[in-house]
């Protein structure tokens, strides 16, 4: 039987990423690889303070969280993810003249509820453009929302007290259904998260094309 991870490999196109100038900064928007592992994590643990909140696991520190390990097993489970169309992950990568390219955040699809056909959206990013998330996650609405993925809906839970969660909703065009009372550990603590949908109609679709392009 062929290697799930080494199947999603071979199938991947150079095409798939996209690239944008955002106040005066080049980014990349481009699917995972293994050799990000050390930029990623240099920035994820630079963030600790903003992103730990979320995206800490509670039986690991935040520096075992972001261990080689942990690494892999992350990597692999996006790749069988993709393969199964469960997932979708994008890392934004900045571009500075005389300086190495940097991971600066990633957006994705984090799941699929297989009876919904909804798809849950997930990013973070450093200290960047505003727009730059709402650019990136445009393009993983985009594909997700094509025959390939065929998403009814995507939907994006949000810690209330955040204001980017929001800023990312009007963005989106997103609407707000309501609100999951302790739906998800934040900070250590069950949280009330906003939760918000966007479905797949023909000018959802057109609108995400719009913004995918990026600045014009």
């Amino acid at each position: 039987m062929q290697n799930p991870i080494a199947s999603v490999l071979a199938r991947r196109k150079s095409g798939a990423g996209a690239r944008g100038v955002f106040d005066g900064r080049e980014f990349e928007l481009r699917r995972v690889r293994l050799t990000d592992y050390a930029s990623w994590r240099t920035i994820r643990l630079a963030n600790e303070r903003r992103l730990a909140p979320a995206f800490k696991r509670p039986d690991r520190t935040w520096e075992e969280c972001h261990s080689p390990m942990a690494w892999v097993e992350w990597f692999a489970d996006t790749a069988v993810g993709s393969l199964r169309r469960t997932r979708y992950a994008l890392v934004i990568v900045e571009h500075a003249a005389g300086k190495p390219a940097r991971v600066v955040g990633e957006v994705g699809l984090c799941g699929v509820d297989p009876v919904t056909r909804a798809g849950e959206l997930s990013a973070w990013v450093s200290d960047s453009p505003g727009t730059l998330v709402p650019w990136g996650l445009a393009n993983v609405i985009d594909r997700v929302f094509a025959p390939e993925y065929g998403l009814e809906r995507i939907v994006a839970p949000g810690v209330e007290t955040k204001g980017r969660p929001a800023h990312l909703v009007a963005a989106l065009g997103m609407e707000r259904i309501g609100t999951r009372r302790d739906f998800r550990i934040f900070n250590g603590e069950p949280t009330d998260h906003m939760m918000c949908v966007l479905e797949n109609t023909p000018e959802v679709r057109a609108s995400m094309r719009a913004l995918a392009a990026g600045p014009r």
